[in-house]
């Protein structure tokens, strides 16, 4: 679920879609900075490599560019839009090569795209799959959230932050093309991941635990110590979350692409109380996702810690 927090109370819930388990919605905030309306479709890195780049290579115009046609993408090259033909797909470098979908009734980022710029690249957007939202538990296709009200989400935030009425945000969307808007006080956008919620009055709302997350994370909320990002690597002994090699006895650390990382980011207490709206007050959109844990290879919960090991404070 969505959840719009303005001076601690909700005045806004609508329905998302995350990514499947195999591309989990990832936890993290950033700033909302632009709406954008009517919006061109870049197609993702993943995509490209899963989806179309197989076509490409393996079938030539008639395999890979037909993809292309069916689904309204075009190609450019260094920014200029080049025939998909005239490209060997074999030897081209990559990194120069886009695939853009224009705005229209096709295009599977609707009519609206929310844009926080973070590492993941993820956004909240307008989708044409309507059907998507009917599901009690809605996960399907990549880590970009789809909103079924995305219209509603956007004028609410126009009116707090530029004064503007319905119809304004109204007109945008019948005339817009690729029309972004950059707010005037960024909005701070929380991704969390809980699978049962208390409301006001108490009463407790449980929802699917999708990425299975809950044998990992009931520990901490039984108030079991939680192991510093550095000890949990001495343990499971992987500098990054990506890759898992272990032989024996041996605990080699591993990087990815030449990056070492701790397992986890932040701690589940830390999380709690960064992404808790009242923390930053005003307007806030506050998204109940999933939660980072120990190394994502392994799968490494934990130990517990000897008194002499410093350890966080579970969240209350």
């Amino acid at each position: 679920m969505l959840y719009v927090v303005k001076d601690g109370k909700v005045i806004h819930s609508d329905k998302i879609v995350v990514g499947l388990l195999r591309y989990a919605t990832p936890v993290f905030s950033a700033d909302m900075q632009s709406i954008v309306f009517n919006p061109e479709w870049t197609v993702p890195p993943t995509i490209v490599r899963e989806n179309l780049l197989p076509n490409l290579r393996g079938g030539g115009w008639f395999g890979g560019g037909s993809m292309l046609s069916e689904h309204g993408l075009k190609v450019k090259y260094n920014g200029r839009i080049v025939d998909a033909g005239s490209v060997n797909w074999s030897s081209v470098n990559m990194a120069n090569i886009a695939f853009v979908q224009a705005p229209g009734p096709t295009n599977v980022l609707g009519k609206l795209k929310f844009v926080y710029p973070n590492k993941h690249m993820v956004y909240m957007h307008d989708t044409i799959k309507r059907g998507l939202f009917k599901p009690t538990m809605r996960a399907e296709g990549h880590n970009c959230i789809r909103m079924e009200k995305p219209s509603q989400l956007a004028e609410i935030l126009l009116a707090e932050d530029k004064g503007w009425d319905t119809k304004k945000v109204q007109d945008l969307l019948d005339k817009g093309y690729d029309s972004a808007v950059n707010l005037d006080h960024p909005i701070p956008v929380h991704t969390t991941y809980f699978t049962a919620v208390a409301d006001a009055d108490g009463k407790v709302t449980s929802f699917a635990d999708v990425y299975a997350l809950d044998s990992k994370l009931a520990p901490i909320v039984a108030g079991k110590a939680v192991a510093s990002a550095a000890y949990r690597r001495r343990q499971c002994g992987h500098a990054d979350g990506f890759w898992c090699r272990r032989q024996g006895r041996s605990r080699r650390r591993k990087t990815w692409r030449g990056r070492s990382k701790d397992c986890s980011e932040i701690s589940a207490p830390a999380l709690h109380e960064r992404a808790h709206p009242s923390d930053h007050g005003g307007l806030s959109v506050f998204r109940k996702l999933s939660l980072p844990l120990p190394c994502r290879r392994c799968s490494r919960a934990p130990k517990p810690l000897s008194p002499s090991r410093p350890a966080a404070t579970s969240p209350a």
